[in-house]
Formats: C-alpha cells, structure tokens, sequence
C-alpha cells in the first residue's frame, strides 16, 4: 500500500475527498466523517501523473495538485 495522507480542519459534517485525474476521471472516492482531521488516500495501482485531491463539507470545497511518481 502506497498510502498519502490528506489532513484538514475537523469537519463539522460528513465529507468526501475524491481524487481525481487530469482528465477528469475521479479515481477515488472516500467519506470522511465529521470530526475527522486527517484521511488516508490508497494511491497503489495509479499510474504517474497528476491529480487533484478535491475535498468537499463543511460548505466548502478546497483542491489541491499532487504528481505521483
């Protein structure tokens, strides 16, 4: 397993994180309970290439660019 960790604010609702490729494609999809404030993402099995981790709650939504080597 080649987990990455995503940490962010104690959501105050249920959440998710997906993590989604330059294409769009959404890869992964993961729940992130309320009052969780950090969330491991499998990345095994993905090619190399960029992604965005996309998190969704708290009435927000917050992306950011990852390269997996």
């Amino acid at each position: 397993m080649h987990p990455e960790l995503v940490a962010k604010p104690g959501a105050t609702t249920t959440g998710f994180i997906r993590l989604v490729g330059i294409d769009g494609r959404v890869y992964r999809t993961i729940t992130v309970p309320a009052g969780s404030t950090a969330t491991s993402i499998d990345i095994a099995g993905l090619a190399r290439a960029n992604y965005f981790v996309v998190f969704a709650g708290n009435e927000t939504v917050a992306a950011t660019q990852v390269w997996k080597e």
